[in-house]
């Protein structure tokens, strides 16, 4: 007895269990929802049962996947969706619950000629190998073409969906270089329905990598092969160039001043295309430009060079001809502008005979600044003597004739300064105290013959000083006169006082009153 209750417990359970709606009731429920312009409508496989724990509660559900054909409005084109019916067991049966999201594609449409997307590509190269691998790629990519099956799929009657295949070679280490094929996953769009290709959208299949070889190298070798990216910038920074205008006129710069006053003159005076032609042959290759090239600009000198182009106007207006110095240094000056507030540095090196430039800095003055920028000429300097004079190295017991404010005297060579090749330590001749001086080669020369002959000769020189002296202190009180200074060229000033052979003098501007030798002075202009 209990045998026969349980097989008939058994088959009630399977009764329950497989009460699905049927696939009539099903494809009716379907043609229902996609009647709009059906050409056909099919039920696929057998269905799922599944059972979800919700608000509570156990719940089975049923699910069953169809497909479905429906007009377009482009003629023979029609589209195909694939979707699923869900359903709720309620009771001993189950009830219409919802069509569960589905996805479609087009078919009718002709595919794209594969020669016109091929050319597209190569056309396009950074956008179909992305950004990152256009980086990192060297050599050149080849064998662009479509697999076996390129897998084209029309998601809109504008937008095409297919595979492409690449042929090239990426650094997998500081010693590896990887050649693989590479599949990427392409998207072709247009703006109307048969309309011409007006963009494409790439993106690789990593998982679909196959690895041709890997090859050794030594890490520079590595290192010295050029993306693509930077073939076709530099390509493209040639291109740039050769469009500029042709400047012969550089001189050899024997002095870092008469580099910075050059390009100064240039900035100031030439166009925008002239400039740049002048800086591209000036730059120093090891400081201005990227490793392994010569036509790159690095990171830091590409931004100042943008900034002085995108600031040009402002350059030309904030400055005078001929600058006030605030410093200067071997290899660097700093300049103000006419308000003497914001300041232009100059920086560069010594290349073979010459001299190149590694930076120019400064700050931009603002549009609302420009009228009153061009009316301030007061803070301009003079014309600065950039004669360079032949430096002469000395050793240490060498006889000089030294020049001091006081006048001409023998000397020699005590030691040199470790740091500065032009720099020495001296002392006179005939002075037993040991007392020396730290003095630069500029302010002596060489002599010859004895001590006593020197002397003497240092002692005429001395009387002509004076005499010297005694002309240039032909000014008065009252006189109106300029006093040179290192940086910020002729000063205006008054004579208010004489004595000891100097003068003190009152400046026009907020300088306190200082005493002055004659030498540095002149009558105003």
């Amino acid at each position: 007895m209990k045998k026969h209750i349980l097989t008939l417990l058994f088959i009630s359970s399977v009764f329950f269990a497989y009460a699905q709606p049927s696939k009539t009731t099903m494809l009716a429920k379907v043609k229902s929802k996609h009647s709009k312009n059906l050409i056909s409508a099919k039920l696929l496989g057998n269905g799922i049962s599944e059972r979800l724990y919700e608000d509570g509660k156990w719940v089975n559900y049923y699910r069953h996947s169809y497909t479905t054909t429906s007009k377009t409005q482009y003629q023979g084109v029609s589209q195909v969706y694939s979707g699923s019916l869900q359903y709720r067991k309620s009771g001993s049966g189950y009830v219409y619950d919802q069509l569960l999201v589905g996805d479609w594609y087009y078919k009718g449409i002709p595919n794209p000629d594969k020669n016109e997307v091929i050319k597209m590509m190569k056309a396009d190269l950074v956008n179909f190998v992305r950004l990152t691998n256009y980086n990192q790629i060297v050599g050149d990519v080849t064998n662009i073409s479509f697999p076996a099956d390129p897998e084209w799929r029309w998601n809109k009657p504008t937008m095409v969906n297919f595979k492409m295949i690449a042929t090239y070679s990426i650094p997998i280490s500081y010693t590896e270089l990887e050649k693989g094929i590479h599949t990427f996953n392409v998207s072709l769009v247009a703006d109307e329905f048969k309309g011409p290709w007006v963009r494409f959208l790439s993106t690789e299949d990593s998982h679909s990598k196959k690895r041709i070889s890997v090859s050794k190298h030594t890490s520079d070798e590595i290192r010295a092969m050029k993306t693509l990216g930077e073939i076709n910038a530099e390509n493209q920074a040639n291109a740039i160039r050769s469009s500029l205008p042709e400047v012969s006129d550089i001189p050899v710069f024997e002095s870092d001043k008469q580099l910075f006053y050059f390009l100064h003159d240039i900035i100031m005076t030439k166009s925008a295309n002239e400039i740049k032609a002048y800086l591209y042959k000036l730059m120093n290759k090891d400081r201005c430009y990227a490793e392994n090239s010569t036509i790159l600009l690095n990171n830091h000198t590409q931004k100042w060079f943008d900034y002085l182009f995108e600031h040009l106007e402002a350059y030309k207006i904030a400055h005078c001809e001929y600058p006030s110095i605030k410093h200067e240094q071997a290899g660097q000056i700093e300049l103000y502008d006419k308000e003497n507030r914001r300041i232009l540095r100059y920086v560069g090196s010594k290349t073979d005979n010459s001299w190149t430039i590694n930076e120019i800095s400064f700050y931009g003055a603002k549009t609302s600044e420009y009228d009153r920028l061009k009316s301030n000429n007061t803070n301009c300097g003079q014309k600065p003597d950039l004669t360079v004079r032949k430096v002469i190295a000395y050793k240490v017991g060498d006889k000089i004739n030294a020049k001091f404010s006081n006048g001409t005297f023998a000397a020699y060579i005590d030691k040199k300064d470790p740091n500065f090749s032009n720099r020495y330590f001296i002392k006179l001749a005939n002075d037993n105290s040991g007392k020396g001086y730290w003095m630069t080669e500029e302010n002596f020369t060489a002599r010859t013959g004895d001590d006593a002959t020197t002397t003497q000769e240092t002692n005429n020189n001395q009387k002509t000083n004076t005499n010297t002296n005694k002309t240039k202190e032909s000014f008065k009180v009252g006189d109106k006169v300029q006093m040179q200074t290192r940086s910020k060229g002729w000063l205006d000033g008054e004579i208010i006082k004489y004595a000891s052979h100097k003068y003190l003098i009152k400046f026009t501007k907020n300088y306190k009153d200082m005493w002055v030798s004659p030498t540095q002075l002149r009558l105003k202009q």
